[in-house]
C-alpha cells in the first residue's frame, strides 16, 4: 500500500507541474542530442521570481553540431546553475514530466554523469585530487554517445600546470568520442582548443557580464547578466567587488 501511495503522489506532482505556466511537453527523437529553448532551473527560478534569465542549449553527436561546450565566466556568474538546469531538464523529461522550457527536444540518455564540487575521502585516505581523478576515470570508462557529462572545474585539486594538462586531456578525449559534455573551467588556455582541426565538436561559451566602471572607492565593478553567449571570458574576477544584476 505504501508503494502505491508513493507512486500516486509522484504522478499527482507531475500532473501539477504539467499545468504550470512556462512548462512544456518534451519531444523525444531517436538520435542522441539535446536542444532546449529558454530552459530554466526549476528551483532557482522559484527564488528569483521574475528576474530569472532563461538560456538555450544545443548539443549533438553528429558532425554538424557541437558535442561539447567549454563554459567560462566570472565567479557567481551562473555557470553551475546553467549546467544543472540542463541536467534537470533531461532527468525530468525522461521520468515523464513536463519541463521548465519553452521547447525541449532530446534523445534518450543512458546516463548523466557529474563531477562537481571539491571534497576528499579521509576514511579511505584519498585526497581531493585523488577523488577527482577517480570519479573522472569512472566517467570516461562508462560514458557513451548517449550520455551527458557535466564537469565543473576539473583539475583544480592540484597545481595549475598539472590541472590544465588533466583538463585538456579529458576534454580532448570527450570531444574525440563525440560525447555530449558541459565543461566548466577557469583555465583560459583551454579556449584555444576550439580552433584546432581535431576539436571541431567543441564550442566556447561564457556567462555574459558588463563592466560598470569604478566604484566610489576606486574598485572595479561588474554586473552579472546570467546569459550564455559565444566566446571566452578572459577573466574570472575572483577578487572584484560584485554588483548583482
Amino acid at each position: 500500500d505504501d508503494f502505491w501511495r508513493i507512486v500516486l503522489d509522484c504522478l499527482c506532482s507531475l500532473a501539477d507541474v504539467a499545468g504550470r505556466p512556462g512548462y512544456s511537453k518534451p519531444v523525444f527523437r531517436s538520435e542522441p542530442g539535446i536542444c532546449v529553448s529558454q530552459g530554466r532551473h526549476p528551483m532557482v527560478e522559484q527564488a528569483l521570481l521574475d528576474s530569472y534569465v532563461p538560456n538555450d542549449i544545443r548539443l549533438a553527436t553528429d558532425s554538424n553540431d557541437a558535442s561539447a561546450l567549454l563554459i567560462t565566466g566570472p565567479n557567481m556568474g551562473g555557470k553551475s546553475s546553467y549546467v544543472r538546469s540542463v541536467a534537470l531538464i533531461a532527468v525530468m523529461a525522461q521520468i515523464g514530466s513536463f519541463v521548465p522550457a519553452e521547447r525541449a527536444e532530446l534523445g534518450l540518455f543512458d546516463a548523466i554523469f557529474t563531477r562537481m564540487g571539491a571534497f576528499d575521502n579521509m576514511m579511505r585516505g584519498e585526497s581531493t585530487f585523488m577523488v577527482e581523478l577517480g570519479e573522472t576515470s569512472d566517467i570516461l570508462k562508462q560514458a557513451t554517445q548517449r550520455s551527458l557529462i557535466i564537469l565543473d572545474e576539473l583539475g583544480r585539486g592540484t597545481s595549475t600546470h598539472d590541472g590544465v594538462a588533466i583538463a585538456e586531456a579529458v576534454l580532448r578525449e570527450l570531444v574525440s568520442r563525440r560525447i555530449m559534455t558541459l565543461f566548466i573551467t577557469h583555465y583560459q588556455d583551454l579556449g584555444r582548443l576550439q580552433d584546432q582541426g581535431d576539436m571541431a565538436g567543441l564550442r566556447n561559451v561564457h556567462m555574459k557580464f558588463t563592466d560598470t566602471g569604478k566604484g566610489s572607492d576606486g574598485s572595479e565593478e561588474i554586473a552579472f547578466l546570467y546569459e550564455v553567449t559565444e566566446g571566452m571570458a578572459h577573466r574570472s574576477y575572483g577578487l572584484v567587488y560584485y554588483i548583482t544584476h
